[in-house]
């Protein structure tokens, strides 16, 4: 192990940046000039902690971290472990060029501390820069922590923006997580019957916690299933990073459904950053993602990051009974859970949503699998008298209720257009309307209906030897095509060597054979005749999807949900229906209804 630390170095700025690029060069030269044919790179931690570096220093040690990360074979004199770059000036035009580094080191990096920074998120450029550094952990397997605390991510921007890389980047396969009760010191001092109102107790058992691993996985921490990206990442550390409600809004989707750190961690071995870890949860009583303290939340606000938390712990059950009764009390949730669903789907009864819940049980019980039976959702779902079904969905209720309390205040506060998928959704809907509105299902005839399969067709030669389809027959209900052909297929399944799939009759007569094939008229041929320029419908849906700015935005589900809301007549008899309701409200119950008030997390 080498640890570099240039935290109590006079130089700072570009020139303790070069400073540090001559070493790593220095190192990098000595370290191949070794005669041994094997050469052992050697694990760094890099400490640059309130160095003032900006962007000129930034560079320099990006540039000179590539030259010791790498050489032309793709290995490096170093591992980079442990990246501290802490109070140095790094604004979000920066990330980028730290993202170089990033992707350098996916089974490598385990710590990233960019806290006390001047990161922001205001315009788009910032916006792109963001999204750029976010991505580049897509491919990162062994991170423990990324550290942003002491930046300045207000607004929606910063957090629409993690929402959208977190939901993009890869699921977490529950078949290697943690055996949760290793994670834990000794719970025998839990007390499973305390009360709610015990918090003074509840707050000395939080603070016993202590995360622990087993030996065998401290020594081996890629023992493990393989897992990467955002959602992997036990400790996301946003406090004191003057979060707003409205970004608190994006956020929650990530809070809800995000894996405790004790599922995710890998081997811990005894170190000063253990301690950190183990610091958050009895400092902040916050499990993993850190969000408080953040001073510019409002109490609705907070009140959502309550709730959303409630529903994560609902999701995470533990296999101890005193440490899930202790977690349940911290959050007075109940203990099954039930995925995030559409607006629009939770308006339905009591009965259909308890219907919903029991069948999406099975689907997270991913979640609970390193549980006992009997202990996890579905068990305490169908065995616990004390949590009825009705205060499960309750929680959930209450998440939902918040939510569109503070859409509707961001949406009355001007703020839609800060957000970047309800902009393109709704630039996404005015352009199908003005392109497909006129296009939508043809309605049934009273003669019989519409025919749509192709019954009968006739096959023919020509002189460019590609053959003639022609349809004599049509009908309205999925058919296998009786097929009459002229000419003779005998050579052609020789040469094959099929058996043919015809008899072949008198020459120039008839042969009539039935085909496993289906033919529909529909809109994925070369043109479409119904359309503008006779453009198929996959054309224009990219083109107007470009237009709208909605390329990793709208996903293709919310894109199908739009096209088929705007070729929707009855819809403009829906908008009719609160024509007289303030913009705010309208827009709301558009967006709602095309299910576009959030991304689609991927599950």
């Amino acid at each position: 192990m080498v640890k570099l630390n240039y935290a109590n170095r006079k130089s700072e700025g570009v020139k303790l940046g070069q400073i540090v690029a001559k070493d790593m060069s220095k190192k990098a030269e000595t370290f191949w000039s070794k005669s041994t044919s094997i050469k052992d790179s050697s694990p760094l931690e890099l400490n640059l902690a309130g160095r003032k570096l900006g962007a000129d220093g930034v560079q320099e040690v990006v540039e000179g971290l590539q030259e010791a990360l790498t050489d032309q074979s793709g290995a490096g004199c170093f591992r980079l472990e442990e990246l501290n770059l802490s109070g140095n000036d790094i604004t979000t035009a920066m990330l980028p060029t730290l993202a170089q580094i990033i992707r350098i080191v996916p089974s490598d990096l385990r710590d990233l501390d960019l806290s006390g920074n001047k990161i922001c998120v205001k315009t788009e450029e910032d916006a792109h820069n963001w999204e750029i550094f976010l991505y580049s952990f897509r491919n990162c397997h062994v991170v423990r922590r990324i550290d942003f605390s002491g930046n300045q991510l207000f607004g929606p921007k910063p957090f629409e923006v993690l929402l959208r890389v977190y939901s993009n980047h890869p699921t977490i396969d529950a078949a290697g997580l943690a055996p949760v009760q290793t994670l834990f010191s000794n719970p025998e001092n839990h007390s499973p019957g305390a009360s709610v109102s015990e918090v003074s107790d509840l707050g000395k058992q939080m603070q016993s916690l202590s995360i622990k691993v087993p030996d065998e996985q401290a020594e081996n921490p890629r023992a493990s299933v393989k897992r990467q990206g955002l959602r992997s990442i036990p400790y996301l550390v946003f406090s004191d990073v003057s979060m707003t409600d409205s970004g608190a809004l994006h956020y929650s989707q990530i809070l809800e459904r995000h894996y405790h750190p004790q599922q995710l961690m890998r081997g811990v071995k005894p170190s000063s950053l253990a301690t950190v870890y183990d610091e958050y949860h009895k400092k902040t009583q916050c499990w993993g993602l850190i969000h408080f303290p953040n001073g510019t939340l409002t109490a609705t606000g907070e009140k959502l990051l309550y709730h959303a938390e409630a529903v994560r712990q609902s999701l995470s059950r533990f296999a101890d009974e005193g440490l899930g009764s202790l977690l349940a009390q911290v959050t007075s949730t109940g203990t099954a859970y039930t995925s995030s669903l559409e607006a629009s789907q939770r308006r339905s009864s009591v009965a259909e949503r308890n219907q919903r819940l029991s069948s999406n049980l099975t689907s997270h019980q991913r979640h609970s699998s390193t549980i006992p039976a009997g202990s996890g959702p579905a068990g305490s779902y169908s065995e616990d008298p004390s949590l009825p079904n009705e205060d499960i969905l309750a929680t959930e209720e209450q998440l939902v209720s918040v939510r569109k309390r503070i859409e509707r205040i961001m949406m009355a506060e001007g703020q839609l257009s800060e957000v970047q998928l309800w902009r393109s959704s709704l630039r996404l809907l005015v352009l199908s309307r003005v392109m497909f509105a006129k296009i939508g299902p043809t309605p049934k005839s009273t003669s019989g209906g519409v025919s749509t399969y192709a019954s009968d067709l006739v096959v023919a030669p020509s002189p460019s030897s590609t053959p003639i389809f022609a349809i004599t027959s049509t009908s309205n209900q999925p058919t296998y095509a009786s097929v009459t052909e002229y000419g003779s297929v005998t050579e052609f399944n020789k040469r094959k060597k099929q058996p043919s799939p015809t008899k072949v009759g008198p020459k120039g007569a008839p042969v009539k054979s039935t085909v496993r094939a289906k033919i529909v008229v529909g809109s994925g041929g070369i043109s479409d005749p119904g359309l503008p320029m006779q453009l198929p419908m996959k054309v224009w849906r990219q083109i107007i999807l470009c237009a709208a700015k909605g390329e990793g935005v709208v996903s293709e589900e919310q894109q199908d949900r739009i096209i088929a809301y705007a070729q929707d007549r009855a819809s403009l008899e829906i908008e009719r229906g609160f024509a007289n309701k303030n913009d705010s409200i309208r827009m709301w119950r558009i967006l709602e209804a095309i299910g576009c008030l959030t991304y689609q997390v991927r599950e």
